[in-house]
């Protein structure tokens, strides 16, 4: 084994470790003060750390073990990239080692756990990974796991949300805790990390997998965020310090727009303009659409109708729209009967259909890690379905090829099986492409023909609720 397999890795068995100097002993501080500032472990609590072998986990062992907080090390071996995934697994078998430390690993067929499930690889990855962590620390008896989340990751999930145009007083960023999970680094920055680890002369592996764009926040972090740190080296906390000042100052705007936004789908702008002028108006419109689920850029074309003619109109999607009334706006709704169809063509964004007490929610594409095992939320390949899509009530001899079965079945026989309630029977809505081949059933699953696999490159979300 030729210590060149790692980059920078220059000697894998003696992991010496120089004097500490600034750069690891700042990091160190802050650290025990993140730890201290949000109670992350309590009195006599055993410590379990997620450790890749990249940068950012070697570095948060070395300091929790520094400060006396390690008590053991995990690691998932993907074998997604060949014999590197296999390098990585020896590295940090090796560096728990060095610092005497229980070490855990296992070793995942995640391509066949992905093929058999139809969730995409990052979620099955993610579940697996998760699912680990927790039969370690029950089997072991650890209190908590500590993963390296950092202030880079932090700043990216925020700017995320920023560019995606959603309101701040809905963004939401790494949590300091979640559950029986830590994340000590929030506090750090990459270059903090990396430059810790040189004076530390503290090898390291790199995911190549990282360095390819297939990914939303891989663009963001290697084409995007080089240049904001090279304008500003203080990027990432300048981010968080602006989310916190926004939603600030969104809970002080709220308060003082609240008497003139009722719990309606009118917004009269009147009184407003007479107490406050037109300079404020855009803001007052904006917490109108929010709290309608309203955000993005169609908010600017909504805006501009207050200084169009009454009737003028702004189309949400095919079933709402919103008008310029005589006194200010109306967010108008058609409800669609029982006996009506809908058909949903090609597009790009967010779409809100109504039919009955149903509100449904369509995005493609749907940028967020699905979730999977929440009732009426479906994760699809966009790219397997044939549009337009069409959203009906069953009828008599309909079947589907349900996801994890083999072959069709009736949708009756589904019905029966599945233990259907009358109301659950009653607001039944099937989801059909061009060809009426249905790709997905409310209060069930989605058709095999449409699942997620490791080739999806497209996930489109939808998600069916109950009107308020």
């Amino acid at each position: 084994m030729k210590p060149n397999f790692w980059l920078p890795l220059y000697n894998i068995f003696g992991f010496q470790q120089k004097k500490a100097m600034n750069a690891f002993r700042h990091i160190t501080s802050v650290v025990q003060k993140t730890l201290g500032e949000f109670q992350m472990i309590p009195e006599n609590c055993r410590v379990l750390a997620a450790v890749s072998g990249g940068a950012d986990s070697v570095l948060m062992a070395l300091v929790m073990n520094e400060l006396g907080v390690l008590h053991g090390i995990a690691h998932c071996n993907y074998q997604l990239r060949g014999e590197e995934s296999d390098r990585e697994a020896f590295f940090v078998k090796s560096f728990a080692e060095s610092l005497s430390v229980p070490f855990y690993n296992i070793e995942f067929q995640t391509r066949s756990h992905t093929e058999a499930s139809g969730d995409s690889l990052q979620v099955v990855a993610r579940n697996l990974r998760y699912d680990f962590f927790e039969r370690i620390m029950d089997a072991e008896n650890f209190h908590v796991c500590a993963t390296a989340h950092h202030q880079n990751d932090q700043a990216e999930t925020i700017l995320m949300s920023f560019v995606k145009g959603f309101s701040p007083e809905i963004i939401k960023g790494i949590p300091w805790k979640r559950e029986r999970y830590i994340r000590p680094l929030l506090k750090t920055t990459r270059i903090e990390i990396e430059n810790a680890l040189k004076e530390k002369n503290q090898p390291y592996c790199i995911d190549s997998s990282n360095l390819k764009e297939d990914y939303y926040r891989n663009k963001l972090r290697n084409s995007v965020f080089p240049h904001l740190t090279e304008l500003n080296p203080s990027v990432g906390q300048t981010l968080e310090n602006k989310l916190t000042q926004y939603q600030l100052q969104t809970k002080l705007i709220r308060s003082v727009l609240s008497p003139y936004l009722n719990e309606g789908k009118e917004l009269n702008f009147v009184r407003f303009l007479t107490g406050f002028g037109a300079e404020f108006l855009p803001l007052l419109i904006q917490n109108f659409l929010e709290k309608h689920h309203i955000y993005g850029q169609i908010t600017t074309q909504i805006t501009e109708l207050a200084d169009k003619e009454t009737g003028k109109f702004v189309p949400l999607d095919g079933y709402r729209k919103i008008v310029r009334s005589r006194t200010g706006l109306s967010l108008i709704e058609e409800n669609l009967s029982f006996e009506t169809h809908v058909s949903v063509s090609g597009f790009s964004g967010e779409k809100i259909i109504l039919i009955d007490n149903h509100r449904i929610i369509i995005t493609n594409p749907c940028n967020e890690t699905p979730v999977f095992g929440r009732k009426n939320v479906f994760y699809l390949d966009a790219e397997k379905i044939g549009y337009p899509m069409i959203i009906r009530r069953k009828k008599t001899g309909d079947t589907m090829t349900p996801f994890g079965m083999k072959g069709e079945k009736k949708l009756s026989d589904i019905i029966t099986d599945e233990k259907f309630t009358p109301a659950q029977k009653q607001n039944l809505l099937v989801f059909a492409d061009k060809n009426e081949k249905i790709i997905a059933l409310s209060d069930f699953r989605i058709s095999d023909s449409v699942a997620i696999t490791q080739h999806t490159r497209t996930i489109l979300k939808i998600e069916i609720m109950h009107k308020n």
